[in-house]
């Protein structure tokens, strides 16, 4: 995927090229570029769904419940540590507004934050494993478990730090609007460390093998994402530094603020989604962490879904400078795009939770049908929300984000809490609900000020998406009435009827003009093609 400067879409093109708006009138080159960069990120977020859906069977049977449950609680734990300072959100905004111009200062700041990625991905490796240490003593598990624990802490950690620096080089190549090749990544990575641990498991091989496996694949990954940069953009090749971290540190007082901002905000928000799991594992041990990790999986991949649609309007609203009718142009496309693509696939999870969970694991854990259908309500909101918030950081209104983040923590733990304290662990998921729909709301307020438009113009197409919803429901329905064997193809075949029935509803009842135009566009052209 070549950036913008690189790959314009010409003045000439018909409007129909912008399916993602609510009005004719948004800028059709704008909502083009947002479709397609979805698009883009859609294609690794897809693939790394369908294997992580691949695996969990697969791996819940070969190491048994208590120690897939320390590897998923160990992986959960790592993805919570806070070590880049938020640096890939400014790298990406540094680069995108750079592009074309070449600022000297600009190069300097890529480089110095390489080598803080580095350093930091060290720290946080070093902490994973000595916290581990100690915390594997802890855990309520089986006596000849614990030794593993620790081992597992300590090559997590490992893992760490090459995740670490591919982060950085993702968020390299995002400023440059290179979408594509940043999916690559993650598609090879996610498809090696799959085939990999199948590939032990059915060898004879246990959790150290596959955590042994995975740590060395993300390692080699990194070096080799290091190196790519090198070759796409020289001025940005990473290259190691022995200055002191003092004075890497003060070289880059104007990017800390927005930074460090960004890495608690991503911080609270992931701590959302994954506190709830965590005070289980706690409380109960690691075996009652399965029922979440079977129930949310599909709801947490709408999610990461949702925002790889979103993380296309970061650089858009940072090329746009103080333009606000584009930063319109961007909210409106974005918020619409997410909204549209996340709506059917929450009815058809919500109506279709027990038959999916039956087909995909042949036996459903106590519990996890509730955590699927509240999740996704809470994926759902998430999506109304998602886009607001990205338009928010890239305009660099990060006390906003902050604020609203650490608000949602707040509730969440309370919630989740009182919840556990009271009622069975299952329950502890309704704790998601109000903090992230209320976020939403707050999100969506907070970036229509910002830019100068209001909640009800942004909304003022959303009416229009109840009439494909209610058909689709009522197809999911009717699927699960007529079909009582949950069978994997029945699931497939029910789940793609659904589909259909909410695309064909859509573009009878709520696409506009120019989108269905550009539907009758794609189809003539794939006509032409075959």
């Amino acid at each position: 995927m070549s950036h913008l400067t690189s790959d314009p879409v010409s003045e000439s093109e018909p409007a129909i090229l912008f399916p993602a708006t609510w009005h004719d009138n948004v800028a059709p080159n704008v909502s083009f570029r947002l479709v397609r960069d979805a698009l883009t990120n859609y294609s690794a977020t897809v693939v790394a769904g369908l294997t992580g859906l691949l695996m969990v069977p697969i791996l819940l049977h070969q190491l048994g419940a208590e120690q897939y449950g320390l590897w998923v609680g160990v992986l959960l734990m790592a993805g919570m540590v806070p070590l880049d300072f938020g640096l890939g959100w400014s790298l990406t905004r540094e680069i995108s507004s750079d592009i074309g111009s070449s600022r000297p200062e600009t190069m300097r700041f890529v480089q110095q934050a390489g080598n803080l990625f580095f350093r930091l991905g060290l720290l946080g490796a070093l902490i994973i494993a000595l916290v581990g240490l100690p915390l594997s003593t802890r855990l309520r598990m089986s006596e000849s478990s614990r030794p593993l624990a620790a081992w597992i802490f300590c090559i997590v950690g490992i893992s760490f730090l090459g995740d670490h620096l591919t982060s950085y080089v993702v968020a390299v190549l995002h400023g440059l609007r290179r979408f594509g090749l940043a999916n690559t990544l993650y598609v090879s990575v996610a498809l090696v460390k799959a085939i990999g641990s199948l590939a032990l498991l059915f060898l004879g091989g246990r959790l150290l093998a596959v955590a042994l496996w995975q740590a060395i694949v993300s390692l080699c990954v990194a070096l080799i994402s290091l190196q790519l940069i090198g070759s796409i953009e020289p001025r940005y090749r990473f290259r190691l530094s022995f200055d002191s971290s003092r004075s890497l540190f003060s070289s880059m007082k104007l990017h800390l603020r927005f930074g460090v901002g960004s890495q608690f905000a991503m911080w609270s928000i992931n701590s959302v989604w994954q506190i709830t799991p965590l005070l289980v594992t706690f409380i109960f041990g690691p075996a009652a962490i399965i029922a979440y990790t079977v129930g949310q999986k599909f709801p947490l991949a709408l999610s990461m879904f949702n925002w790889k649609a979103a993380e296309p309007m970061f650089p858009a609203v940072g090329e746009t400078g103080s333009d606000l009718a584009q930063d319109r142009a961007v909210l409106k496309a974005g918020t619409r795009w997410i909204l549209v693509v996340a709506t059917p696939i929450c009815i058809i999870l919500w109506f279709a939770a027990p038959s999916i969970l039956q087909a995909w694991l042949g036996s459903v854990p106590q519990g996890s049908v509730l955590i699927l259908r509240v999740t996704t309500l809470a994926a759902l909101a998430d999506a109304v929300g998602v886009g607001a918030l990205h338009v928010l950081w890239a305009k660099g209104e990060i006390r906003t984000i902050l604020n609203i983040t650490t608000g949602m923590l707040i509730a969440t733990v309370a919630t989740s809490t009182a919840i556990l304290w009271r009622f069975d662990s299952t329950f502890a998921v309704l704790g998601l609900i109000a903090p992230l729909i209320v976020g939403a709301i707050l999100f969506m307020h907070a970036a229509c000020r910002r830019c100068g438009m209001t909640v009800a113009n942004l909304a003022s197409g959303y009416p229009k998406l109840c009439l494909p919803a209610l058909f689709c429901a009522a197809a999911a329905l009717a699927m699960q009435y007529y079909f009582q064997s949950p069978t994997r193809l029945v699931v497939f075949a029910s789940s793609i009827f659904s589909l259909l029935t909410y695309v064909v509803s859509f573009y009878l009842f709520a696409a506009t003009q120019n989108e269905k135009l550009f539907a009758r566009s794609l189809f003539t052209r794939q006509n032409h093609s075959l």
